[in-house]
């Protein structure tokens, strides 16, 4: 059977699946040594309300097979056996948006007569948060100023004609985007709380996701994670690097919070066994591991880990989806990976491939397209994502598909190279980028996202 064939079966539609995956001799001795050092401890959100436990038990690294080929021989060889009481429900909380907004016409951004939400729009015809003189709406509404996360006007214009030139070539999803209205996002994650676990980048996905709901935020503040003083010291993995985990108390119950979580042997050893202690039935997970790890071998053997504990324990956990790894487009490699080797603060950034025309998102379907047998791991979602998405299917985890869209946004990075400098580091980065940016593209994939899962029959009402 093809691989393509195994992964068919890898569906959360079924309820026995077996599944298969690559293997090596090397990621097998580094899965045994890690593991001895360790000490034991879908597309979305699922109902917590399912009959009986539902079982995924057995994740056997089976010995390796060496192909020919350098890429299936970094692979590892997995079986899968999943076994479900019954299928598991999107749980959609519906219920009337508590703000009005008149959704923008296409032809009203092209003219320039209103700004798109998602791109920090004030809410129309009136708004309330817009107009207060806080350091929080001045950031949600993107107001340039200063040093980043926010791109300075120049970017954002070029953000904005960059979506509108890809609705006249067809673009469906550029058009989606800039029409998107809060009150389209609400019904799904009315009255959850979502956990936005992950490293940095997932720390500005929850920027992002907060602001677009700014004016359902009645404070504008920060507000903690739990009242448990213990468990959040528990949860500063590394605090140094920060930042203190927080949420975004929005009305009706519903929060957005993030902790951090860069490796995914601090995700399985701390924060997994601690995450029940923090989440309710009903609340939504989104989680990444990825641009931490330069090579897939590493990757692959936490993933692996992860299988096994989310087999474990997924009824204790939270409602699960997968957020893909983000783009880099550093220029030492054809494909955009960091790599390891430090730039110099304003060494530029470049497109994946060098040039614009590399590789490409085709408007009608939303694949990436490219002549260049170099790029075809790109078109994969690079190796983070063949590795993790990969993995994740096989468990059942619903995917966010949040890669294609950004390997055409390079130019956004740069602002962040004045940040580096300014702070006194010798390293450019072409990972972040600033605000409005990939992040607020993620805001509409969700969107998508839940859509998708509602189409799909896997949601109730």
């Amino acid at each position: 059977m093809t691989r393509r064939g195994r992964r068919s079966l890898c569906s959360w539609a079924v309820l026995l699946t077996l599944c298969q995956y690559g293997s090596s001799s090397a990621a097998l001795r580094q899965a045994e040594g890690t593991a001895a050092q360790v000490q034991p401890g879908s597309n979305l959100a699922f109902t917590q309300h399912q009959q009986g436990r539902t079982l995924l038990q057995e994740l056997s690294v089976l010995e390796a097979e060496v192909d020919e080929s350098p890429e299936q021989q970094s692979e590892q060889k997995l079986q899968w056996a999943q076994q479900r009481n019954a299928p598991y429900q999107l749980s959609i909380p519906g219920g009337q948006c508590p703000h009005t907004f008149h959704r923008l016409e296409f032809d009203q951004v092209k003219q320039g007569h209103a700004k798109p939400y998602i791109l920090g729009g004030d809410q129309q015809p009136e708004c309330t948060n817009c107009k207060r003189d806080e350091e929080r709406t001045h950031f949600c509404r993107f107001a340039p100023y200063g040093l980043p996360p926010i791109c300075p006007s120049r970017d954002q214009d070029w953000f904005l004609n960059y979506f509108m030139e890809e609705v006249d070539k067809g673009s469906v999803y550029a058009k989606g985007l800039l029409e998107l209205t809060p009150c389209d996002l609400w019904p799904y994650i009315r009255g959850k709380t979502i956990w936005l676990i992950g490293d940095s980048i997932m720390q500005e996905h929850q920027q992002a996701l907060s602001c677009f709901f700014l004016e359902f935020w009645p404070s504008l503040e920060r507000a903690p994670i739990s009242e448990d003083q213990a468990l959040i010291d528990a949860l500063l993995l590394d605090p140094e690097v920060g930042p203190f985990p927080w949420c975004a108390e929005l009305v009706e119950g519903t929060r957005i919070c993030h902790f951090r979580s860069n490796w995914g042997w601090q995700l399985i050893d701390t924060v997994l066994p601690l995450l029940p202690q923090l989440t309710q039935p009903g609340d939504l997970w989104i989680q990444n591991i990825g641009v931490w790890y330069n090579d897939p071998d590493s990757l692959r053997v936490d993933m692996n880990r992860f299988g096994q504990y989310y087999a474990d324990h997924k009824h204790e956990l939270p409602t699960m989806l997968w957020r893909q790894s983000s783009v880099q487009h550093f220029p030492l490699s054809p494909t955009g990976d960091f790599g390891g080797f430090w730039l110099p603060p304003h060494f530029p950034c470049k497109p994946i491939g060098g040039e614009m025309d590399s590789i490409t998102v085709d408007p009608g379907t939303g694949h990436l397209v490219t002549d260049r047998p170099d790029l075809n791991i790109v078109q994969k979602g690079n190796f983070r994502n063949a590795v993790t998405n990969a993995i994740a299917e096989q468990m059942g985890i619903p995917v966010m598909q949040n890669w294609n869209q950004t390997v055409p946004i390079w130019q956004l990075h740069h602002h962040y190279h004045a940040r580096w400098a300014h702070a006194g580091y010798s390293n450019g980065d072409c990972t972040h980028h600033c605000h409005p940016g990939m992040y607020e593209m993620w805001t509409y994939d969700l969107f998508l996202l839940f859509k998708q899962l509602e189409a799909d029959g896997i949601s109730s009402w």
